[in-house]
């Protein structure tokens, strides 16, 4: 699968930035309060809410720990039956897409729909391309990470680590982190992370 334009046309990008807003609303929450309580900037957060640009997974926990929910809230489709269970099937996994994102990561939800669950778990594509310098993420929890196709650069710190397939890391994901993909080619990793 490509992280590209050209994915299969049941990938569905998640719009966040409408369900941002509204639970900000809710909340009673001006966009200035939640930039105080995530640690981002007013400007990103209306491009968010404006769906101009799409989170990272990093800015979404961010925005997650600021409106006091888990990311799993914004996975989650509101007209489906509460059960305390879900089934994701291999072609209708729901897509998490940042066309053009300098991250180059697409993420693809392994419990859409699932409430209040302490672990998200994620199938992420990582593009090919030289990132060097790039910016390390940092969130609460744990984290897993296990390479299912490809060759990665797991960066943890001033660490760093070759994995290949079959290869896992398992971190505390509040030390600054980042993967890239290796041979010029990508990579599918399996993610999961724990809320501690």
């Amino acid at each position: 699968m490509k992280a590209t334009a050209e994915m299969s046309a049941w990938m569905q990008e998640v719009r966040l930035g409408p369900r941002i807003r509204e639970l900000r609303q809710q909340r009673g929450m001006t966009l200035r309060h939640l930039a105080d309580k995530s640690g981002l900037s007013t400007a990103l957060l209306s491009k968010v809410e404006n769906n101009a640009v799409s989170p990272t997974i990093p800015t979404l926990w961010k925005i997650c720990e600021g409106l006091g929910v888990r990311v799993g809230y914004f996975f989650q489709d509101g007209g489906q039956e509460i059960r305390d269970y879900v089934v994701t099937r291999k072609d209708k996994r729901p897509v998490v897409f940042r066309e053009g994102s300098k991250h180059g990561y697409l993420y693809e939800s392994l419990a859409y729909g699932k409430l209040d669950h302490a672990m998200e778990p994620f199938v992420v594509t990582v593009a090919p391309g030289e990132r060097r310098g790039g910016k390390l993420f940092s969130h609460a929890g744990d984290e897993l990470v296990y390479v299912l196709e490809g060759r990665v650069e797991f960066l943890l710190g001033e660490l760093s680590f070759v994995l290949d397939e079959g290869d896992s890391a398992y971190f505390n994901s509040e030390r600054p982190h980042r993967l890239q993909a290796l041979d010029g080619r990508e990579a599918r990793t399996l993610q999961v992370v724990y809320y501690r």
